[in-house]
């Protein structure tokens, strides 16, 4: 399961990216080392999509019992 969060993670992270070029942003540093790039986003925020993924707990629930 963890590889799949990895793959849509790496999916998003690239597209974004792709859109910086074409919105010019940083087009040239992006072209060059998007992938580097790519690599450093997921270590640094690893996880951050499988938890965002799962249903929040009903805090006001925890209030009535």
């Amino acid at each position: 399961m963890k590889e799949k969060s990895e793959s849509k993670e790496k999916i998003v992270y690239e597209k974004a990216i792709q859109e910086a070029i074409s919105k010019g942003i940083l087009s040239d540093y992006l072209t060059r080392k998007g992938d580097a790039v790519v690599e450093m986003l997921m270590n640094q925020f690893s996880g951050d999509f499988a938890e965002d993924s799962e249903e929040p707990e009903d805090k006001d629930e925890d209030k009535n019992n």
